[in-house]
């Protein structure tokens, strides 16, 4: 069969990449395998001219729609649009359907709806679908026929042996020219994280798929090798790896295996996640023996109770600390993630936020408002609490705040993710930007207007040293 991917991306930026995916490149590479033509197109505004030329251009047999979950909105005016123009059988899958497939099921022209991986379940699908045979009792896939109700089955069972899958499929997303610009390679060794924060998906997964699996799975170093080694042949620009995993060094034993391989088989510099609960002196010894010189740790909040009690990130003050201290002294740069906005949100936590980073002086933040993504338990929160506002993606794309918090009022956020970046570098400036305040300039602007008032576009990095801005790793951070 033809197929065209769709994917969906929700971003304030108009024209879009095709954005590397590890899931669907590895779903590509097994539709491939069964003799099936793929093409991508990435659309982040419902564009139909685009959409029509796409498929006037390939000329699909069916569509599989990728959506991230703030793309609701252009994905049921695109399936919308394919319905009553091309008579196509659609697929939706990714996350948005993960976390809210019957949302996805009731746009008006959708097939079937992909639960969680996708590998095992719409290749199946697909090869009844292009065979003509029974495909409403495909494990992991939801069905909308057309004249009977809507049939939800089971999700299929996990892959349980990572290594036995393909590597995925990178030209599908003209992965040469993200090399070209960033110099980098992005690489997935695992499945599943083992922590359960309120702001992630991962708990929830995790018990969608309950006795179908383990939910942790890691690939072999050899065979996370064996890709890399593939990639570098086939893009010799690659300085850099980038490992997406958030649960990358959470197993010892892994990692011991994983460093001792990769210095002898690899060798080049990489950026992992780390997890500041989880960092001690041999694991740290163990990745910078691989390679490791960029950390990427999420800090979310400087508070304790919002990290712990909100989100149930069981990570002190003192660990992060401890963990900075360590990265600093193995010569490790950092970058943190921060969430501005989060539930319970105050000046307060915010200072103690500031005061947090002051002491732990990563080399970049990289801060955006807090959203509370579909299906997780912080938008639970967020919903009983009645602090959702109803712009949804609206709020996303615009990087406005999506809630509203009588201690956090919509203007006093904005007002904050305009000087976060000032105040992440001078935490004790707010006398001086009180003073800047008052000093005009012309045209009905103050110092405070040139110096502090900056937007942060959602996912911006914030250097602590401005010098420190590497654009390969904004990309890195922005793209896991």
């Amino acid at each position: 069969m033809r197929i065209l991917v769709i994917q969906m991306q929700a971003t304030s930026v108009p024209k879009v990449r095709p954005r590397f995916d590890q899931a669907l490149g590895v779903l590509a590479s097994v539709l491939r395998q069964d003799g099936h033509q793929l093409e991508l197109a990435a659309f982040s505004r419902y564009q139909s001219p685009e959409i029509h030329d796409a498929i006037c251009r390939f000329r699909p047999q069916a569509i599989y729609l990728q959506a991230d979950r703030f793309a609701a909105d252009i994905t049921r005016h695109a399936v919308e649009f394919v319905g009553r123009h091309h008579v196509l059988p659609v697929i939706i899958g990714g996350l948005y359907a993960t976390a809210q497939p019957d949302a996805a099921m009731s746009i008006p022209g959708v097939l079937a709806v992909a639960i969680g991986e996708p590998e095992i379940s719409v290749r199946r699908f697909l090869f009844a679908l292009e065979r003509g045979d029974d495909y409403e009792r495909t494990p992991g896939i939801w069905i909308n026929p057309s004249d009977a109700p809507a049939v939800k089955n089971e999700p299929a069972p996990l892959s349980a042996n990572l290594d036995v899958l393909p590597m995925a499929d990178r030209e599908l997303f003209d992965y040469g020219a993200y090399v070209a610009r960033t110099h980098a390679a992005q690489v997935a060794v695992a499945r599943g994280c083992p922590h359960k924060c309120a702001y992630c998906l991962s708990d929830w997964l995790a018990d969608i798929y309950l006795g179908r699996g383990p939910w942790v799975r890691r690939r072999s170093p050899g065979n996370v090798c064996d890709e890399i080694d593939q990639l570098c042949e086939r893009y010799p620009q690659i300085e850099r790896i980038q490992f997406m995993d958030h649960a990358f060094a959470l197993d010892r034993d892994w990692l011991a295996k994983f460093s001792e391989l990769y210095a002898e088989r690899c060798g080049l510099p990489f950026t992992c996640h780390l997890r500041a609960n989880a960092i001690d002196a041999e694991s740290l010894r163990l990745l910078k023996e691989a390679g490791c010189d960029n950390a990427i740790v999420e800090l979310i909040s400087g508070s304790d109770f919002v990290r712990n009690e909100i989100f149930d990130m069981d990570t002190s003050s003192r660990q992060i600390e401890r963990a900075f201290r360590l990265l600093a002294t193995g010569g490790i740069r950092t970058t943190v993630v921060h969430l501005l906005g989060t539930p319970y949100e105050t000046a307060i936590t915010v200072d103690h936020t500031l005061e947090l980073i002051d002491r732990i002086r990563p080399a970049l933040v990289h801060t955006r408002l807090f959203v509370p993504l579909p299906g997780t338990r912080a938008e639970e929160l967020c919903r009983d609490s009645g602090w959702l506002t109803g712009l949804g993606e609206k709020a996303f794309r615009e990087n406005t705040p999506m809630l509203r918090m009588p201690a956090m009022p919509a203007a006093e956020l904005t007002r904050l993710l305009h000087e976060f970046n000032w105040q992440a570098r001078h935490p004790r400036s707010s006398g001086l930007m009180k003073l800047l305040a008052k000093l005009p300039v012309g045209r009905g602007k103050t110092l405070y207007d040139l110096l502090v008032r900056h937007p942060i576009p959602n996912g911006r990095l914030l250097p602590s040293d401005p010098r420190s801005i590497d654009v390969r790793e904004m990309d890195g951070v922005m793209n896991p």
